[in-house]
């Protein structure tokens, strides 16, 4: 199996609920997901009307200090992920973390 697409995107905001209202109500985007996950983790994704695609505003605040600036985090689509990722790991792409399972669907880092 292979990647089929990018399924979203994060952003990194100061205020999740003041940019969730700035994309909602002035851009037009649709709440896709908004649920408080373990340890009070707020996720919240958005995504313009009848898009395969989505944008997560990932509070900048649960970034590292050690880190200078937030690095992009891009999240793909693919049919069958255990066979996507053992194929890619064949190919000498490393992971950080294999697939895990999660309230938001299984993903591999």
């Amino acid at each position: 199996m292979a990647i089929t697409g990018i399924a979203s995107t994060s952003i990194f905001v100061k205020d999740q609920q003041e940019s969730l209202t700035f994309w909602v109500e002035k851009i037009g985007f649709d709440v896709i997901c908004d649920i408080e996950l373990e340890s009070n983790f707020r996720w919240v994704e958005i995504a313009p009307r009848s898009s395969n695609s989505s944008i997560n505003l990932y509070p900048k605040s649960l970034i590292s200090k050690k880190d200078l600036k937030p690095m992009p985090v891009i999240f793909f689509r693919t049919d069958d992920i255990y066979s996507t990722f053992n194929n890619l790991k064949a190919k000498g792409v490393t992971f950080s973390r294999n697939p895990l399972k999660s309230i938001l669907g299984i993903h591999a880092m």
